[in-house]
Parts: structure tokens; sequence; C-alpha cells
């Protein structure tokens, strides 16, 4: 009787994997609308397609088809840091991406408060005050603000995580689900 022996799998091979899982599931779980991309017909997967997380990164389709599928390539830390980015991760999911991708988790991009906003825009801003102003991408996520701006939206943006900051979502969310101490 001969005995079968299951296939080796190395660690490598699994990590790829579990790499090309979590890549999926992210672009699955982003709304196309949201993030300011066209409406392109009928979808047969939910989220994003593969194609445009490609052209958000600024990488090669068949690159990143690869990479999500668990193929043998080696990402950098720049083209992981703009997938992750296309993906709409958050710091922590970004620092496990990084760790998937065999990438020193502290090459991660910090997350901050305004991010790519110029000190001269900052103080413009502030200048503003007491007008409310606030600096936001084509799909309303707000990436800078003012006081004035956080006290129009009954906001504190800087309690908000920044995947949380658009201007719409805030804008629809009934206002008690924003007030932690609501009395209905």
């Amino acid at each position: 009787m001969a005995l079968m022996s299951e296939p080796v799998v190395s660690l490598k091979d699994d990590t790829r994997k579990q790499l090309g899982a979590f890549l999926r599931a992210r672009r699955e779980s982003l709304d196309p609308q949201r993030l300011g991309l066209p409406r392109s017909g009928r979808r047969r997967t939910p989220g994003l397609r593969r194609e445009e997380v490609a052209l958000l990164a600024d990488v090669g389709v068949t690159w990143y088809t690869w990479l999500e599928q668990g193929r043998d390539v080696n990402p950098s830390s720049t083209v992981m840091a703009a997938v992750a980015k296309a993906l709409q991760c958050t710091p922590t999911e970004t620092r496990h991406l990084f760790v998937l991708a065999g990438l020193p988790p502290g090459e991660a991009p910090q997350a901050t408060g305004c991010e790519g906003i110029s000190e001269g825009t900052r103080r413009l801003l502030d200048t503003l005050m007491p007008k409310p102003a606030s600096i936001q991408k084509p799909n309303f996520d707000i990436v800078a603000w003012n006081d004035s701006f956080g006290h129009l939206m009954g906001v504190d943006f800087n309690a908000i995580p920044p995947e949380d900051r658009n201007c719409i979502y805030l804008f629809l969310t009934p206002s008690r689900m924003a007030c932690a101490a609501w009395q209905a």
C-alpha cells in the first residue's frame, strides 16, 4: 500500500498566497464610485477591478495580477506603499501588507493628519479662520481642514480615522451616529 504524500508548501509560498488573499479582500471591499472612478457598465465582481487598482497604484496590470495571484514577484517598499494607498489600507493594514510582502514593517509610510499638504497650505487654512475651509480630494476625502470647518461639520477630524474623513459620508451620516452621547 503506497502512502500518498502531500505536496510540500514552503512558508514563502503560503505567505504569497496570504498576500494575494489580503489584496483581493481589500480590492473587493472598495466602492469604485466612492473613489471617484466612473461607472462603466456591469461589474462581474464586487469592488474594484485589478486594472483599476493597478491604475490607482501606478503599476502594471500584469504585475499587480501576479502579485494578487501569489506569484513570485519582489515588490519594493515604494510600490507596496502605492498599492496600500490605492487600496486605502489603514496604517495597521499597511504594516500587515508589508510583512506579507517580506518587507520590513518599519518601511511602511506613517499616517499624518494632513498628509501631502505643504506648510504654506496649512498656514493658508489657518489664515482663513474664522471662515471654515478644507481641502478635499476629487472623491471628497478630506485631507486638510481648519478648526472652523470642524465646528461647522460638528466633527473632531483628528478623532476620525483618515479613511473615514469623507465629506459626503459625514454629511449623510445621521447626527445621532456622530455623537456618542446622543439622547433619544
